[in-house]
């Protein structure tokens, strides 16, 4: 049952919801999630009035649910879910595709596909370049995009507003993390 006290063995956490986390996204960029969130929580106050509920995979990108939030942790949590649909959630590879596996909506690099899928797959004969032409999926497709848009609609009046955020930086940070981690084993 809840009891709202953090779960320790000796001086370690025992349970963080970072854990609850796809492996490939963890592995990926669960660090800079977690240090993008921590910026903005420090910048805006709120660090203490913030907590993740859950985290999970869902349509084949991060989602993640918290209790309240304040405006920048949006923005946070909207770019990773965009960055979490390019990278494969088994080992971490960046620019995948999600691939339509059998009714669950995954974004999977080559080899999982084939390792998580191998035996469904010679069985039906759908090896992982035919999901891509299935799918009509592209390589550029498959690429981390910069930027994404969001329509945030008017309270007041029944338009809606199209608004794009850059996140280069952001995924330029995960770039140079994967590099920098693949080069050093």
């Amino acid at each position: 049952s809840w009891t709202g006290e953090i779960s320790w063995v000796g001086k370690q956490y025992d349970y963080t919801e970072l854990d609850a986390m796809a492996a490939g996204w963890r592995k990926a960029f669960g660090d800079v999630w977690c240090e993008e969130i921590h910026k903005a929580l420090v910048k805006c106050n709120f660090v203490d009035g913030f907590r993740i509920e859950q985290i999970k995979e869902k349509f084949g990108e991060l989602r993640c649910y918290v209790n309240n939030y304040a405006p920048p942790i949006d923005h946070i949590i909207n770019a990773f879910e965009v960055i979490s649909r390019h990278v494969c959630v088994k080992c971490g590879q960046l620019d995948v595709p999600v691939i339509n596996h059998y009714g669950w909506y995954l974004p999977l690099c080559k080899k999982c596909y084939e390792q998580t899928a191998g035996y469904i797959s010679k069985l039906n004969r759908v090896n992982y370049e035919d999901r891509l032409v299935e799918a009509e999926i592209e390589e550029a497709d498959m690429k981390i995009p910069e930027s994404y848009t969001v329509r945030r609609w008017s309270k007041d009046k029944d338009d809606a507003e199209d608004i794009t955020y850059d996140i280069s930086d952001l995924v330029a940070k995960i770039r140079y993390k994967n590099r920098k981690r693949d080069k050093h084993g």
